[in-house]
């Protein structure tokens, strides 16, 4: 059932998208004659076989002769046939077919779907482990020559050492408020895309990576075998279907199928840049934005429907499918802003509808940029996770409780708090409320007593400090170089005039006009928090000592 399902899917989307009628979309075929050509892989040697191994986790699949675990234990018998299975690979410009099977295992694409609907499921790729290892191979050596000769899509924060949903976030969020901060409204749209990672067209993605990223040769020949022949069956409690050939798509699960996707939509960002919008992208999560002064609100509506007629068009020749119905636009603006009187937006015929709230990347965004309804979802969610956590407590030990904490609760807390430096403590507080009732939970504290102490025996900071430690993290990142470019760049030094001050690493406070707005971003919230901490602390190099040295100091601050 599923594997036809999920064959017939990507079929009719292909069709609809050769039917549709497209126009002539120019400039984004560009070739770069001059980038330096990947034409062969490197060989590996063992010790480079071994540590990725070592790295790497204990999964398997019923293709494996034997489990991974098994096979990290016979390394030393195992590693020179494993490494001239990777470099024979990768000379010959052939990946065997057993490397090309996969079993599909169907994933719910959120727990809030009835499980009864087939388009509830994406398809996860379970592939052998040998043909990973050689797809991490030439991962790194292509991602080496793509950052070498400055290929990439600086704007684009998947799949990428250093970046990660936070730090697309607090990018946007720091544009965001920058720009209401200076009176101007902004207008957002988000990119709802289908199936992205089923459709890609294969011939289009080898074009691109010769033409483009320069890959040539031997590794133009390697990845043409990758893609080629692929076959999958799906497999569900033991039961297999029959198998099914892969015509098109990048396999999810893979090591590179995730890269490959996020170099196929390239040309996105030059579209964009075209139509001079800002933008950010993550995989297949798109974020168009544009601040305007409100009453030219009827150009912006023409230039972002200019942009996004680009972006079909581009997209439709490319055989990606944009998702109409579930691209959403936002119109965000200051508090005492009525937009009532804002158009839809229409793309080729189809209007969109202004939203009052759209959920990017796990956080909800709110018109007002007040983030109070994320706020409410994520207390609200641990609230019931920790209802339910109650009525085992007594059967697990406290470490264990720790453990399941910080895995549901602790990690939900934590997950895109830099951008909620600023917000008022009545919305913080509904977040401390559920610090205060996992520290219950793990301790066995009763309700009225005092809760302090506990979260001091417990080494927990408090959601305001929590939130000013991973902004502070972020900086150190950005003055050490390794934080992604687009966050480095918000932050500058002070120049050097000669002065005490400037041997104390301090940083540039941008001037802002509204607390509420300016106030909060990054550029100048980073700045500071950083100045205001000791100078030891500026002083360190180290990002260990430095993490271990600022806990302690705000758990001093805290509770000394």
């Amino acid at each position: 059932m599923f594997a036809d399902f999920f064959v017939r899917k990507i079929d009719t989307i292909r069709s609809q998208l050769h039917l549709a009628t497209v126009d002539n979309l120019l400039g984004f075929e560009s070739s770069c004659e001059t980038v330096e050509k990947l034409e062969y892989f490197s060989s590996v040697s063992e010790h480079q076989i071994e540590n990725i191994i070592r790295l790497t986790n204990n999964k398997s699949c019923e293709l494996d002769p034997i489990p991974t675990w098994l096979l990290k234990q016979c390394i030393p018998a195992l590693l020179p046939i494993i490494t001239k299975i990777v470099n024979l690979s990768l000379h010959d410009a052939f990946v065997p077919t057993l490397f090309k099977k996969a079993f599909l295992t169907p994933i719910l694409k959120n727990i809030s779907l009835s499980t009864d609907e087939e388009n509830s499921f994406r398809p996860i790729s379970n592939l052998s482990y040998v043909s990973k290892l050689i797809e991490k191979v030439v991962d790194t050596q292509l991602t080496n020559h793509i950052q070498e000769h400055n290929l990439d899509e600086s704007l684009q924060s998947a799949y990428k050492k250093h970046h990660s949903t936070e730090t697309a976030w607090v990018r946007l969020h720091n544009d965001i408020l920058s720009e209401l901060d200076d009176n101007k409204t902004v207008l957002l749209v988000s990119l709802d895309v289908s199936a992205a990672f089923d459709t890609i067209d294969h011939s289009i993605l080898l074009r691109l990576l010769e033409s483009r990223l320069g890959v040539s040769g031997q590794c133009l020949n390697w990845f043409r075998s990758y893609l080629s022949d692929r076959t999958t069956r799906v497999i569900i409690d033991g039961k297999r279907s029959d198998i099914k050939r892969v015509n098109f798509g990048v396999p999810q699960g893979s090591v590179l199928g995730p890269k490959l996707f996020t170099l196929y939509i390239l040309p996105l960002g030059d579209i964009a840049r075209k139509h001079n919008v800002q933008f950010h992208i993550y995989a297949d999560d798109c974020q168009l934005y544009i601040s305007f002064k409100y009453e030219n609100r009827l150009e912006t509506i023409d230039r972002m429907e200019s942009l996004m007629h680009d972006i079909k068009t581009w997209m439709t020749k490319n055989m990606v499918k944009l998702n109409d119905d579930k691209t959403k636009f936002l119109v965000l603006t200051g508090p005492r802003r009525d937009c009532s009187d804002f158009p839809c937006l229409s793309i080729e015929n189809e209007s969109i509808v202004k939203s009052e709230s759209v959920t990017l990347l796990g956080v909800e965004l709110d018109d007002k940029l007040t983030l109070k309804s994320h706020v409410r979802n994520v207390a609200k969610s641990c609230f019931f996770k920790l209802r339910n956590m109650r009525k085992i407590r007594k059967c697990i030990t406290e470490d264990a409780a720790k453990i399941m904490v910080h895995s549901m609760i602790t990690s939900r807390l934590d997950y895109c708090n830099a951008i909620l430096y600023g917000l008022p403590n009545c919305d913080l507080d509904r977040l401390y409320s559920v610090q205060k009732l996992a520290a219950r939970l793990i301790t066995g504290t009763r309700k009225y007593d005092h809760i302090t102490p506990v979260l001091e025996r417990l080494h927990w900071l408090p959601v305001k400090k929590r939130i000013e430690y991973k902004i502070l993290l972020l900086v150190f990142k950005c003055l050490q170089g390794t934080a992604p470019e687009y966050l480095s760049e918000l932050l500058k030094k002070r120049e050097n005039k000669g002065t005490r001050a400037d041997d104390k690493n301090l940083l540039v406070i941008p001037r802002f006009k509204k607390v509420t707005q300016g106030g909060r971003c990054f550029g100048r919230s980073g700045p500071t928090l950083w100045n205001n901490l000791p100078d030891s602390l500026r002083l360190e190099t180290s990002f260990s000592i430095f993490k271990r040295r600022l806990k302690t100091h705000f758990f001093e601050l805290s509770y000394k």
